[in-house]
């Protein structure tokens, strides 16, 4: 039922691509179903709507991190604290991608 539903979304985001919300709901399917590059793709529009969206940061470092990298993920996780510095779990992936 979820790739059906990933299809549906993505299917209304091709007439009206300027909702937030559906994409971020794209990207937490993407996730559940292990389809990073469309999690990625989906929390990337989020971010760019809407720049102060702290858990979609928080899910782009996280989609970075799954991936092996690090690099990618520290700036989303700056961005992300910005928003939401009391997200402990933000703070320990941060810890991670330092070290």
């Amino acid at each position: 039922e979820l790739r059906k539903a990933l299809k549906h979304f993505l299917d209304g985001l091709e007439i009206k691509p300027l909702m937030p919300n559906v994409w971020f709901r794209v990207g937490t399917i993407g996730m559940q179903l292990r389809e990073w590059d469309t999690a990625l793709r989906a929390f990337s529009e989020v971010v760019q709507q809407e720049p102060e969206e702290g858990d979609a940061w928080a899910n782009v470092a996280a989609i970075h991190m799954h991936n092996k990298n690090p690099a990618e993920a520290y700036p989303a996780l700056l961005e992300s604290l910005k928003q939401n510095r009391n997200n402990w779990r933000v703070w320990v992936t941060k810890l991670y991608a330092c070290i």
